[in-house]
């Protein structure tokens, strides 16, 4: 997965109508798990073949990217080093799902890091 194309899953939230505030950062989940996140909710729509879950699990990566970049900022870091470290986790995800056998894929991106679970929690700003 390139850079341009996780930040191109980014503006899914610019499509869908949410504006920056609603993408506020939530405090309870660190630049690492927002990170981790973005990387769980990408893998997952790379591997979707529901059009309305890839189009969900997209907007969630922009979601969770835009709440990172305040995050990474307050440590010095660039939009683009966030988004760069959220993409070599999503390669890494992916590379381990693609070389499981089918049956275990979604479970190894669902178990991955904190867990889908939690991240799906912290988009819904719970």
């Amino acid at each position: 997965m390139s850079r341009l194309t996780l930040a191109v899953a980014a503006s899914a939230l610019m499509i869908l109508g949410v504006s920056p505030a609603a993408a506020a950062p939530q405090e309870v989940v660190s630049l690492e798990d927002h990170m981790t996140c973005a990387a769980i909710f990408y893998a997952q729509s790379q591997t979707s073949t529901d059009p309305e879950q890839v189009d969900a699990f997209e907007a969630a990566t922009g979601l969770m990217l835009n709440r990172a970049e305040p995050l990474g900022a307050r440590q010095g870091l660039t939009t683009d080093q966030v988004i760069e470290r959220a993409a070599a986790e999503a390669d890494q995800i992916l590379a381990r799902a693609n070389a499981a056998p089918a049956d275990q894929r979604d479970q190894i991106i669902w178990n991955w890091g904190i867990g889908m679970n939690r991240c799906i929690t912290a988009a819904l700003g719970e």
